[in-house]
C-alpha cells in the first residue's frame, strides 16, 4: 500500500466504496489505519463531515494482513508498491490466481511502462490491466491519469465516467514515459 496507497484507499472509502488495504509491513498497515481514522476524526471536528459520514467511511476500510484474504469478487485492484518492475509483476501474477477474470488490475506507477508490466501477465488478464496514476494527496488532488491501450476503449470510458461522477478529473492517455503530467513537469524541473 504505502502512503500513496493509503491516500487512494481513503478517497475510495469517502466515495462509499468498500476497500481492502494490504501492505507486507503489518506494523505500517496498523499505523496507517490509525492515521487515516485520526484524519477523519479531525475532519469531523472541523465540520467537513458529519459523525455519520465518518462512521460510514471507517466501516468501508478493512485492512487485510494476507493478500490471499482479498475478496475474490473485487472489481478493482490498485497497486501502489515500490517503483520496481519485478515486484509489481510478481504481485499481479499472484493476485491473478485469486481474483475473478473481470477484475480490473491497475498500477499507480508514475514512471514504469504499463505495457511492460501488462506483457508479463497471463493473456486473459492483459485485457483488464490499466494504469491509474493518482497524485498526492489523492484525497485532495483531482487529477487521475487513466493509462490504456487502443483496444481498451470500453474500460477507459468506464473509468473516465466513474472518476468524473466522483469529482475527479480523469484524463485518458497512452503509455509513454511520464504519461502526461510528469512528461511535461520534468521539463520544467530541469529548467
Amino acid at each position: 500500500a504505502g502512503t500513496m496507497g493509503s491516500g487512494i484507499a481513503t478517497w475510495f472509502c469517502q466515495q462509499n466504496i468498500d476497500v481492502q488495504l494490504f501492505d507486507i509491513n503489518i506494523d505500517f498497515l496498523k499505523t496507517e489505519k490509525e492515521q487515516i481514522f485520526n484524519k477523519w476524526d479531525k475532519l469531523q471536528q472541523k465540520g467537513k463531515f458529519s459523525k455519520e459520514e465518518i462512521d460510514n467511511f471507517k466501516s468501508k476500510l478493512n485492512i487485510i494482513f494476507n493478500f490471499k484474504d482479498i475478496d475474490p469478487t473485487s472489481n478493482l485492484v490498485i497497486e501502489a508498491i515500490v517503483e520496481k518492475l519485478a515486484p509489481k509483476v510478481e504481485l499481479f501474477k499472484q493476485l491473478d490466481s485469486l481474483l475473478n477474470e473481470t477484475c480490473i488490475f491497475a498500477s499507480n506507477t508514475s514512471g514504469l511502462s504499463i505495457n511492460e508490466i501488462k506483457s508479463q501477465l497471463p493473456n486473459q488478464r492483459q485485457k483488464n490491466f490499466i494504469g491509474l496514476h493518482f497524485f498526492n494527496p489523492a484525497t485532495i488532488m483531482k487529477l487521475v491519469e487513466v493509462i490504456t491501450s487502443s483496444d481498451q476503449e470500453s474500460i477507459a470510458n468506464n473509468m473516465k465516467n466513474f472518476f468524473s461522477e466522483k469529482g475527479k478529473v480523469p484524463v485518458i492517455c497512452n503509455d509513454r514515459p511520464g504519461f502526461i503530467c510528469n512528461r511535461i513537469a520534468r521539463n520544467f524541473y530541469g529548467e
